[in-house]
C-alpha cells in the first residue's frame, strides 16, 4: 500500500482568491480533498498549513516574505517577485526557516 497523506486535516490560505487563477488554486485543492480552504485578504489565521498566493506580481514578496518567517510553507503563483532584491529577501528567509516555498503556473 502506498503513502497516505491527510488532505482531509490540511488548513490552507489562498490569498487573492477572486481571480482567476486563484479560483483554479481553489479548485485544485478542493479536488485534492484538502479539508479546510479559507479565501480571503491578506489577514492570515495563525494556525494553518499552508499559504497559497495568487495576487498581483508587485505584491508577491510584500505577502510571502512575513509568512516564510513564520515558518508556513507558500506557494505564489509566477512569477516569485518583482525585483532581485525581494527575491534574494525571499530566498535568505527560506533559508532561515528551511520550509517549502513553492513558485509554479497553475494551469487546468
Amino acid at each position: 500500500m502506498g503513502t497516505f497523506l491527510p488532505f482531509a486535516k490540511l488548513t490552507v490560505w489562498v490569498i487573492g482568491g477572486a481571480g482567476s487563477w486563484g479560483r483554479n488554486i481553489t479548485k485544485t485543492l478542493e479536488q485534492l480533498c484538502v479539508g479546510n480552504i479559507q479565501v480571503g485578504g491578506t489577514y492570515v489565521p495563525k494556525y494553518l498549513d499552508a499559504i497559497f498566493i495568487a495576487t498581483p506580481l508587485k505584491t508577491h514578496a510584500e505577502i510571502a516574505l512575513p509568512h516564510i518567517q513564520r515558518g508556513i510553507p507558500v506557494f505564489i503563483e509566477k512569477p516569485l517577485c518583482y525585483t532581485r532584491e525581494e527575491g534574494l529577501a525571499l530566498v535568505e528567509a527560506w533559508w532561515v526557516k528551511q520550509q517549502p516555498v513553492l513558485c509554479d503556473f497553475q494551469h487546468l
